[in-house]
């Protein structure tokens, strides 16, 4: 397991798919990390309206986790990913 473990820390992984289920969104931060998870959608496919995003990142700003996993999850860990200033 702790081999999995160390493996698991070359990924990352969006939150497009799950239609802004904010629940599972918080499972995967836990699990994963917060230094491993994205925001992502799958909008127009997943939500119809563009609203709908703006609903999901409220949503992500009121849950239950530090400012800095937010702050990561919403834009630092790809601009750490992809080396963007």
């Amino acid at each position: 397991m702790e081999h999995f473990d160390s493996l698991l820390k070359n990924f990352y992984f969006d939150s497009a798919g799950y239609g802004g289920w904010v629940p599972i969104m918080k499972f995967a931060l836990e699990v994963l990390g917060s230094d491993h998870v994205c925001f992502g959608t799958d909008y127009p496919f997943e939500f119809k309206n563009p609203n709908d995003v703006g609903n999901y990142i409220t949503d992500i700003k009121d849950m239950d986790l530090s400012g800095r996993d937010k702050e990561k999850f919403l834009g630092e860990n790809l601009r750490k990913l992809f080396l963007i200033k």
